[in-house]
């Protein structure tokens, strides 16, 4: 969800803060917080991992196979996204789409980087054949020519390696009390909306509801509530 910040800036601009346990990443543009990453280094979700899997089971009710992963996993790679054609026992190299969230496992397909070195022959148990990239790097590289700046010594030269044209240093904190309370609002359950509205998210295991509370505009003209509804969708 993007969050309008006071402070004006024309330019696309890569924040990324380290502290122990912790890496916090925000992209801006034109003033405009469009992403917001918390990270920590001991819970990977595991997204953009490439992995060595076995499938387990064809599901034709779900139009997918099953896999069995490093650490005993069991994720789902659906036919679309290259389980067509694989039978129980083979062994394939596919990537995370979505970490393991409300009990499932992971989602997978087998979009692999062109670069990637499989080892030959692939069979083997299920392990992990390459970390997938930090938000920052992935930033880095979908906006080679964005401002970025860093808190991280360690993170300069990866950074560079990358493609990224513009890595500086930050002597001071990267992120200002305005950018704190943005990421802090993103993790609230409520969200203000124009015209008295507010927008209410609840997760559950199964799903996300969201239920949009027109307020002050509850009986009044439908222009009104309409206007609570545009601003939600948004």
């Amino acid at each position: 969800m993007a969050a309008a910040l006071t402070r004006p800036n024309p330019d696309m601009l890569i924040l990324h803060g380290a502290s122990p346990g912790e890496r916090r990443t925000a992209l801006l543009r034109g003033g405009v917080l469009e992403e917001a990453w918390i990270e920590r280094p001991a819970r990977p979700d595991g997204v953009g991992d490439i992995l060595l899997g076995r499938v387990t089971a064809r599901v034709p009710a779900l139009s997918g196979v099953f896999l069995l992963l490093p650490g005993e996993e069991s994720g789902f790679l659906p036919d679309a996204q290259g389980g067509e054609g694989l039978s129980e026992g083979s062994h394939v190299a596919v990537r995370v789409v979505r970490g393991a969230q409300g009990g499932k496992g992971p989602r997978l397909d087998r979009k692999l980087p062109k670069d990637l070195d499989l080892p030959s022959p692939l069979p083997g148990p299920p392990r992990l054949l390459q970390r997938g990239p930090a938000a920052v790097e992935r930033l880095a590289q979908a906006f080679p020519k964005a401002t970025l700046r860093t808190d991280s010594a360690e993170a300069v030269p990866a950074l560079r390696a990358l493609g990224a044209e513009n890595v500086s240093l930050a002597t001071g904190p990267v992120f200002g009390e305005e950018l704190e309370d943005a990421f802090d609002s993103l993790a609230r359950p409520e969200v203000p909306l124009p015209g008295g509205g507010r927008l209410l998210i609840h997760p559950t295991p199964a799903l996300v509801a969201i239920d949009v509370d027109t307020g002050a505009a509850t009986g009044r003209d439908r222009t009104a509530q309409a206007r609570v509804n545009e601003a939600a969708l948004a």
